[in-house]
């Protein structure tokens, strides 16, 4: 059955532990140090889908796991297609405040410590040239606000 805008689409996988998806193995390292082994129904029903390359809109509480429910499908995709820090930005996160940014860079930090993934922070309040040099050094992932971002294409 297709997914259409008003259907809902079940995981026909009824594990909902994390080492059930089917992620490349570089990515096998990520799940161990999650420091819970089932899912939430928001991870369950979306990291499936963009495992597979599927658009996903989802909706949850607070703290219900959605940052995991986009980080660990992002993280395997970077991993998978082997995407070095010289072939530039292959993900970006785009969230609507600094906190949210810092929060999620901090979770993505921690997941990719022993990985060739690097990750930039681009929020305003931060110095612009931070971002730059980062940026010239090589990143695969920015975690960034609308407007800091809009400042980055504005100097381009």
């Amino acid at each position: 059955m297709e997914a259409t805008s008003t259907e809902v689409v079940e995981n026909e996988n009824h594990d909902d532990t994390f080492t059930s998806l089917k992620v490349c193995e570089g990515a096998k390292g990520v799940l161990t140090k999650l420091p819970f082994e089932k899912m939430f129904p928001i991870q369950k029903k979306a990291i499936p889908l963009l495992l597979e390359g599927a658009d996903v809109v989802g909706a949850a509480k607070t703290g219900s796991g959605k940052t995991l429910a986009f980080v660990i499908p992002a993280i395997n995709l970077l991993i998978s297609k082997n995407i070095s820090k010289s072939e530039g930005i292959a993900v970006l996160i785009l969230v609507p405040t600094h906190e949210l940014a810092s929060q999620i860079f901090d979770v993505v930090s921690s997941l990719i410590l022993d990985l060739d993934i690097s990750v930039g922070l681009f929020c305003g309040g931060s110095n612009i040239k931070t971002d730059i040099e980062q940026y010239k050094q090589g990143l695969n992932m920015i975690i960034a606000t609308p407007g800091r971002l809009c400042d980055h294409i504005k100097l381009r």
